[in-house]
Formats: C-alpha cells, structure tokens, sequence
C-alpha cells in the first residue's frame, strides 16, 4: 500500500528534517513549518510535519486524545505507523490532550539510550502562558520559553525526566505551525 504523507516526499521531508534538527540541536528555540496545506483537524501542522517525517511502517505510536480514532486512521493512512495501546512499546507518542505521565513511556536501556519514547506534545500558546528558563546542552547560557496548555507539573515532570540522562524522553511541544524541542538532557532553572 501506497502511504500519502507529503505531496513532494523528497523536498518536503528534507526541509520538514532540516528544521526538527534545527529544534533538536537548539532546544527550547521556536522554529516553524511554511507548509500549511497538510491539515488534520486535530494535529497542529507541526505534529503533522513530524508524523510525515519521522514515523514509518516501523514506529509504534502511541496516541493520547480524545479524537484518538481520528488520528490513529490519519497516521496509518499517511504513514502506515502501527498503533500500540501500550505505552512501553511506543517509538512516539502522539498526545493532544489529558494530563502526562513521562515515567509510564519507554526510557530506554542503557545499552540503548535512543530506544526511549519522543512525545509530541501539542499545547495552546508558545507566545503566552507560563515562564520557564532552560539550561542545558544546546543552550548556551539560558533559555526562555512562554508556554500554555502543558501537563500538569510540567517542570517537576521535565526536571525528573533530565535527571535520568542517559534514559528518559525526548519531547516536542507543538503548536500551530511552531515547534520546541525538550531533548532529555534540558533542564527547567526558573
């Protein structure tokens, strides 16, 4: 079966990479996706951007929604990313609402740090909301981030998840067209 997933595979996914690296090596950094036309009611066109780039026949995603249907038939159809309910065996885990719990994910193995689950976390506001400062690998000294519609305890809950590097989970905070990168290493100072 044929996967839909961006019209231009090999244009859009290289540029849709280039900018979750550029996330990734700069976490806490806003960068945002140009393109647009990729809409799914309930995914942001940065988890969206993501789920086309990173997921594959391969992946096991784990979906926390209440649209959950919805999007677990728009991730087969442009993916063919099987769905888990199991949250260990998840690669990604797709969450759009409810509250988190990072610790209930796969943290990977010593032997295999990069086993660890990525959330794609989708929130309200990267332009309104709470203050958090950053500091970490990447960040040169600190980094401030605005944030609204986050997990309950979100610092607490990052803080924990850096204190077990090498293990732990990668997370993306996504909204609208923007995106975050929260890699395990980064740490909330404020």
């Amino acid at each position: 079966m044929e996967h839909v997933g961006f019209k231009n595979k090999t244009f859009e996914s290289q540029g849709a990479f280039r900018l979750i690296l550029q996330a990734t090596s700069n976490p806490g950094k806003k960068v945002k996706f140009m393109n647009d036309n990729y809409s799914q009611k309930d995914l942001h066109t940065s988890s969206v951007n993501i789920i086309f780039t990173l997921l594959d026949l391969d992946t096991n995603v784990f979906i926390q929604s209440a649209q959950e249907n919805t999007i677990s038939n728009f991730i087969k159809l442009h993916t063919g990313s099987p769905i888990t309910k199991n949250k260990v065996e998840s690669d990604f885990a797709v969450v759009t609402d409810g509250d988190l719990d990072f610790d209930s994910f796969n943290e990977g193995l010593d032997q295999y740090p990069d086993k660890a689950t990525t959330l794609i976390i989708q929130i309200q506001s990267m332009s309104q909301g709470e203050d958090f400062v950053l500091s970490g690998p990447g960040i040169k000294n600190s980094n401030r981030i605005t944030l609204r519609g986050i997990p309950h305890n979100f610092k607490e809950k990052v803080n924990a998840n850096s204190s077990k590097f090498p293990l732990g989970v990668d997370i993306f905070l996504t909204c609208k067209n923007e995106l975050i990168s929260l890699p395990r290493t980064i740490k909330i100072i404020n």
